[in-house]
């Protein structure tokens, strides 16, 4: 048995269930933080944030069209408006690696265990970075996370 296999399979939906309890009923999103650079961080950043382009893909549609609309409403998100180009020509080879970001999603998770916090969605996400890394994406930028949702299983 490998340390994957003992990582409970949850789904997103189970986190954010999770996540919104210990919130008191509000809403994951009511964390989410708008920079004065204009960008959105987001309390639950995950897969998710790139399922247009993989649904797009799928559905035959032109991806650049699929951004070009989803970027001007609630869809916009930082990652979708400076990594959608690379992420529809399937390119990784640059930005914040996914290695780092698991070493600050380590940090943060044992920083959790020790004052007690809880912090599901980032345990989540965390898990989609260890398979990247798992499929050779150490390296990648963190937008490989597109790559979980468009392999052939």
């Amino acid at each position: 048995m490998t340390s994957k296999d003992k990582i409970p399979k949850r789904s997103i939906a189970d986190w954010q269930t999770e996540a919104e309890k210990q919130l008191k009923g509000k809403p994951v999103s009511s964390l989410d933080v708008d920079t004065p650079e204009g960008i959105t961080l987001k309390a639950l950043y995950t897969a998710a944030d790139t399922q247009g382009l993989a649904f797009a893909d799928k559905a035959g549609l032109n991806a650049k069209l699929v951004i070009d609309v989803i970027s001007k409403g609630a869809a916009q998100s930082w990652q979708m408006e400076n990594r959608a180009e690379t992420m529809i020509d399937d390119e990784f080879e640059f930005g914040f690696a996914v290695e780092w970001m698991q070493k600050d999603l380590g940090i943060a998770l044992a920083e959790a265990r020790t004052n007690g916090a809880l912090l599901p969605v980032t345990a989540l996400v965390n898990q989609f970075y260890a398979q990247v890394a798992a499929m050779g994406g150490k390296r990648w930028d963190t937008s490989s996370l597109l790559r979980l949702l468009t392999r052939e299983n």
